[in-house]
């Protein structure tokens, strides 16, 4: 017995709303994906790993350090470590002693 014309296309529908259902929810994990990314850095972003507090940044010699006002902690960005020790060694010492507070 073949099946009838209204059964195959009832079963062609079904399959394109079972593909269509995979698709919104694939599209909808990976919304939930980016979302949940965005939040967790907006609630650490510029925040110290050590005690949560936010960061300040500081300009010395033309470098942005982070550093945090209640642990004193300090945060080097990509390639802000190198920037700093490309100064000349004088002016590399007295930056690192203003950095860290000391005379």
């Amino acid at each position: 017995m073949s099946e009838s014309i209204e059964s195959k296309l009832e079963n062609y529908f079904q399959m394109l709303d079972r593909q269509k259902l995979k698709e919104l929810r694939e599209q909808h994990l990976q919304e939930s994906a980016s979302k949940e990314k965005e939040e967790l850095k907006n609630l650490h972003y510029m925040h110290c790993p050590k005690c949560g507090t936010k960061m300040e940044p500081i300009m010395m010699h033309n470098i942005e350090i982070d550093k945090c006002p209640d642990c004193l902690g300090i945060y080097f960005d990509n390639s802000e470590l190198e920037q700093l020790l490309e100064i000349e060694f004088d002016k590399r010492r007295t930056l690192v002693r203003k950095i860290f507070g000391l005379k």
